[in-house]
């Protein structure tokens, strides 16, 4: 796109901005049916934490792409309501740790069955091809942006 015929609401961030928010709403939704009161956000701490548990807070922080105040928020709210719990950190005694509780785990599990399944959905519509080929651009997009960041 030249700069000439630039156009802001179809630019890449205005347009990976209202996909981001989609998904997003679309998955709340998913998750709201199936009777869970969490959010995609949470439940992307949550599959992070499936993946590698015990992460420290600003870990897992940095992990998913938020700010260390978003974190705590998530957090508050999933060991509210007993999903995970934070332990302090044998090491670091300054630092918090978060594991999954067995509940957390479960509900891990089913959450992630109604992401894959609203993915597979989504693959119908769209040509799995189209989106690897989208993901492997945003992955670019984000390693080219974290290397300028860097770099200044």
């Amino acid at each position: 796109m030249g700069k000439s015929s630039f156009d802001p609401d179809r630019s890449l961030l205005a347009l990976s901005n209202r996909a981001s928010r989609a998904l997003t709403r679309a998955l709340n939704r998913r998750f709201h049916r199936a009777g869970f009161e969490t959010t995609a956000e949470q439940w992307s701490a949550l599959a992070s934490l499936a993946r590698e548990d015990g992460q420290r807070q600003r870990d897992l922080a940095e992990t998913s792409g938020r700010d260390r105040v978003g974190v705590t928020k998530i957090v508050d709210a999933l060991e509210k309501r007993g999903m995970v719990e934070r332990r302090r950190d044998e090491q670091d005694r300054r630092s918090n740790r978060v594991f999954l509780t067995s509940s957390g785990k479960t509900s891990q599990r089913t959450l992630a069955k109604i992401a894959k399944q609203m993915m597979a959905e989504l693959e119908k519509e769209i040509a799995p091809r189209s989106i690897d080929k989208l993901a492997k651009s945003f992955e670019d997009l984000i390693a080219a942006l974290e290397t300028k960041e860097s770099e200044s």
